[in-house]
């Protein structure tokens, strides 16, 4: 169990922590609303999660590490001025 998030055990966090880098991603290379990938399902076995949460963390990192700071991107709130 996870103490700060009742109900969800340590898979459930994984896979919520992997969707969210692999919902990032999207929104960077694709400009628009992410949509998931049904080729990149969230495994449901403990060891399999950690290395898929790993491996989505790795390819936004890598992302980010490229990304031009100054190129436009989709993001869910509205720019305040």
């Amino acid at each position: 169990p996870i103490a700060g998030c009742p109900g969800w055990t340590l898979v459930d966090l994984g896979v919520h922590l992997g969707v969210v880098h692999r919902w990032a991603r999207g929104a960077i290379v694709t400009g628009a609303v992410p949509q998931a990938d049904p080729s990149d399902p969230a495994p449901t076995d403990q060891a399999a999660v950690a290395e898929w949460v790993r491996a989505g963390a790795d390819r936004l990192i890598r992302t980010l590490g490229d990304l031009d700071p100054a190129a436009p991107t989709w993001h869910p709130f509205p720019r305040r001025q």
